[in-house]
């Protein structure tokens, strides 16, 4: 027999890698098109946080200056219960404490106080040079029935609007729009009762609306934050009663016509503070262990959609005091 013609066959070898590329190509594609793996949705989830923001971290023993992204950049003795950025990112205002409701002004490394309102509670910043209030009277809860605004300049305060416009029962917390036009309220339906409901209204007191009112009057909605899209975010019980600890974050526009779960309850859960853009929210969780540890609080990141959350800080906060927060755009490196 002769020689086998062998022209026009490919060898052996080149079918091989042939196939072999063949195969490659299409494990690429299908692993372009798969959906993501949970870590890897969960780093795109995160991976816009800026670096070029401060998130303060504060209660009365400790102040920290914390990287979005993690991690402590300064840590600095507490300044005061409550505190707020100015809106250039130059100054803070603080509260000092609880029995001495006293408003002071000062650098962001606390520099430089000046006091300029008494009996104050829950400052927020309106622009660079006005600061929205609700008057107190230590050791008087019914004092919480009106929004002051001071001229951090003259030291001046002027009477904004009483509660009252909105509803006859008790305080239970504010948060400002970004856009520092609006203020959402959470007010008791009725005196000293445990419910709470959502209302949101102008900085005078008009337009105003009840986001979220409890159908039963017995379920309380209490404190949160608002985002530029419209929407606030805040822990709702999740049963009737004072002390109740399990609470769920939930979230709703005042044109929505019901809230939305964004998390689950968990102990003690509430929000602290949303990025500027709205895309991300600081969390507080409760936690309680045996030993000497004893009851104490963490941090957690999320999406403004309530889809991921990762713990944020390795640092435990002592509850009480718990922690308060605020995420801003600060004018000097901190």
């Amino acid at each position: 027999m002769g020689r086998r013609d062998r022209r026009g066959v490919f060898p052996a070898w080149t079918v091989a890698t042939g196939l072999v590329v063949v195969l490659l190509a299409a494990i690429l594609y299908v692993a372009r098109l798969r959906p993501l793996a949970p870590s890897d949705a969960e780093a795109v989830a995160f991976e816009a946080l800026s670096r070029d923001e401060t998130i303060l971290l504060y209660n009365r023993n400790e102040t920290l200056f914390c990287s979005p992204l993690g991690g402590i950049r300064r840590r600095m003795p507490g300044f005061g219960n409550q505190l707020a950025v100015s809106p250039d990112g130059r100054r803070l205002c603080v509260q000092r404490s609880m029995t001495d409701p006293t408003l002071s002004v000062c650098g962001l490394d606390g520099s430089d106080p000046r006091d300029v309102a008494r009996n104050v509670n829950d400052p927020h910043w309106i622009d660079d040079r006005r600061i929205l209030y609700v008057w107190c009277a230590p050791h008087d809860g019914r004092s919480y029935r009106s929004a002051w605004i001071v001229d951090v300049d003259t030291g001046r305060s002027r009477k904004a609007f009483d509660f009252s416009r909105i509803t006859e029962g008790g305080y239970g917390g504010v948060t400002l729009s970004p856009d520092r036009k609006h203020l959402a309220a959470f007010l008791e339906n009725g005196a000293n009762t445990a419910s709470k409901d959502v209302h949101t209204c102008d900085l005078q007191g008009g337009d105003v609306r009840t986001v979220w009112e409890d159908p039963g009057n017995d379920v309380a909605d209490t404190g949160g934050v608002y985002l530029p899209d419209g929407r606030i975010v805040w822990s709702r019980y999740t049963e009737a009663g004072n002390y109740i600890y399990e609470l769920a974050l939930v979230a709703m526009r005042p044109s929505d016509r019901r809230w939305r779960v964004l998390v689950p309850a968990r102990p003690s859960q509430s929000a602290l503070a949303a990025s500027p853009d709205g895309k991300y929210i600081l969390i507080q969780r409760g936690v309680t262990e045996p030993g000497p540890l004893g009851q104490y609080v963490q941090l957690w990141m999320m999406t403004s959609d309530g889809r991921y959350v990762r713990r944020f800080l390795d640092h435990n906060f002592n509850n009480p005091p718990g922690v308060g927060a605020c995420w801003a755009r600060m004018a000097a490196p901190m």
